[in-house]
């Protein structure tokens, strides 16, 4: 278990001066404490379980600060099991802040995603899970999209297997089955893979940092876009969704990265998809956060058949 004398140790054999403050999160994957090194205010992630997660992170923090125009914090060290990152100033999105402000906030998010999109566009030969470790970005085991959402779609779907919404998960499953081809042809880029309001720092209206990207994989941007919909704006779990922010996510995307009409198709089954995982994640918190899932799982499936399909999307 990491503890703090763990933390000044590991940060004690590659700084001369070090401190470790507060502990700013503890779960299973890992440890993150505030710290400081030489003088700098800092943040250590430490891990007994996943090190060579925590090598790749550091790698993909490396790769994304160095070629793209994504603000990430810098790599100031990393060891068997830690990672030294810089203090990500900002502040996170509060969602009762003024109208006017989320929507800048959100346009801001879009084009962070949109430029982390183009800029990695040509990086990999394939979708997939990154190889762990420290070494070059590389797909640890290549597929098509179809193969990989479908996957994803099978897994989430065998969670509600023997529940009362299992019926959500095979109408999700039997749909990406039918429209396997829509999904064709999709140009792997590194997305964040969990672009969540925990994940952003803002300053302003601006996007300062783009934090903990344990999950990032090759994928199609449209993907990442729908996850970071899905997270700012609790869809569909809130009372309404906020199609006035959704757009302002979008604007900001497609203003660095556009999109042709024929992704809105791949959208609404990607919402889907996420709504019926939520189904087993939160979907038992109450029967109106249940019902508010399954509408909202039946009803993209109704409004991707309503779009139609291309191949044409990126």
């Amino acid at each position: 278990m990491t503890t703090e004398s763990t933390v000044r140790d590991a940060l004690a054999s590659q700084f001369e001066d070090v401190a470790v403050r507060d502990c700013l999160r503890r779960d299973a994957r890992n440890t993150v404490h505030e710290v400081s090194v030489d003088g700098r205010r800092a943040v250590c992630k430490t891990t007994d379980t996943q090190p060579a997660m925590l090598a790749r992170e550091g790698a993909v923090l490396a790769a994304v600060g160095e070629r793209t125009a994504v603000p990430v914090p810098a790599v100031l060290a990393a060891g068997d099991g830690h990672l030294v990152l810089a203090w990500a100033r900002g502040d996170v999105d509060d969602r009762d802040d003024p109208r006017d402000r989320r929507r800048e906030r959100l346009r801001a998010v879009g084009r962070t995603l949109a430029r982390l999109h183009r800029d990695t566009a040509g990086w990999f030969d394939g979708h997939g899970a990154l190889e762990e470790g420290g070494g070059p970005l590389v797909v640890a085991r290549p597929t098509g999209w179809p193969d990989r959402f479908a996957g994803f779609v099978d897994d989430w779907a065998a969670t509600l297997a023997g529940t009362r919404d299992a019926d959500a998960g095979d109408a999700v499953r039997e749909f990406v089955g039918e429209h396997r081809h829509e999904f064709a042809d999709r140009s792997p880029v590194l997305v964040h893979g969990e672009p969540a309001p925990d994940h952003v720092r803002f300053d302003g209206g601006e996007v300062t940092a783009l934090l903990d990207w344990e999950l990032a994989q090759a994928a199609p941007g449209a993907f990442d876009l729908v996850w970071a919909e899905r997270d700012f704006l609790r869809t569909p779990t809130a009372v309404a969704v906020d199609d006035d922010l959704r757009t302002a996510l979008h604007e900001g995307y497609e203003a660095e990265r556009p999109l042709p009409p024929e992704a809105a198709f791949r959208c609404e089954v990607y919402r889907a998809a996420f709504a019926m995982r939520d189904l087993r994640l939160v979907g038992q918190d109450s029967e109106d956060c249940r019902e508010s899932l399954r509408t909202y799982v039946f009803d993209r499936l109704d409004a991707a058949t309503n779009r139609g399909g291309n191949s044409a999307d990126r």
